[in-house]
């Protein structure tokens, strides 16, 4: 672990270990939306183009990093133009075990971008903590083939202590026309209430969701100044909702194959 990584990391009192984690958690996100605004801004203007000329948003993950495919696709106050690319093989909770070796296997990730049918006129978005594991590497690479803007959110720090597992000595970061770094530490959690205990606390997801809704609010904000109506699901809960998801569903049904 960096000299950084290491001052992130909290040797802590349990009885303020809540408050710590709360503001550690607060900082984070203040980081990213300071340090890393050139490339949302970079990253928003690029989805807005996609968005206009009717593309898609391809989104993907593996293993926890699921989580934030699942945070960006077909959910309320999200786009409607978002096509996961995954696969049961690369879920947790299906087999730990498994999924871990699973984002490891080397010739899995061409074929799944391949039967997303990614186009010139798309973008990916590829979620990796670490861009280390050679499926999103196979993932980004198909897609920077095809044309598409590869938008890669990931940690630099991670990424930098850790060995890549792609034959070919690629890093996720390698393939990205975007990089939007998390600032989460290598190793990703961050709390410990005793020197000599275990580490706890990951924050690599709530880091991942704060970009996607920050890219979100970029667009919306961008769609509003050009004019542009946003695909925008609505909560199905709501009046309403049903029937504008089903107008959604109906135009993208045709490219977002999870529709």
């Amino acid at each position: 672990m960096s000299a950084r990584a290491a001052s992130d990391v909290r040797g802590a009192d349990p009885s303020d270990g809540a408050d710590w984690l709360t503001e550690r958690e607060m900082s984070l996100l203040r980081t990213i939306r300071s340090d890393e605004a050139p490339a949302l801004a970079s990253a928003t203007d690029a989805l807005m183009r996609t968005i206009e000329a009717g593309g898609v948003i391809h989104v993907a993950a593996t293993g926890h990093g699921l989580a934030l495919v699942l945070e960006s696709f077909h959910r309320a106050g999200g786009l409607a133009c978002v096509s996961p690319i995954w696969d049961p093989r690369f879920l947790p909770i299906s087999g730990a075990r498994e999924a871990t070796a699973a984002e490891r296997t080397v010739g899995l990730g061409g074929p799944l971008a391949e039967g997303a049918a990614i186009e010139a006129r798309d973008s990916l978005i590829a979620f990796s903590q670490s861009g280390a594991n050679v499926v999103p590497i196979e993932v980004a690479a198909a897609a920077r083939s095809a044309g598409a803007t590869v938008i890669v959110v990931t940690s630099r720090e991670h990424g930098a202590a850790v060995p890549t597992r792609d034959p070919a000595g690629r890093r996720l970061a390698d393939l990205a026309d975007i990089v939007i770094d998390t600032h989460v530490p290598a190793g990703d959690a961050v709390f410990r209430a005793d020197p000599a205990g275990p580490t706890v606390a990951a924050l690599s997801t709530i880091a991942g969701v704060h970009v996607w809704n920050l890219l979100l609010v970029g667009l919306a904000e961008r769609s509003r100044a050009k004019g542009v109506e946003l695909p925008v699901w609505i909560s199905s809960s709501m009046p309403g909702g049903d029937e504008r998801n089903a107008e959604l569903i109906a135009r993208y049904a045709n490219r977002v194959s999870a529709l």
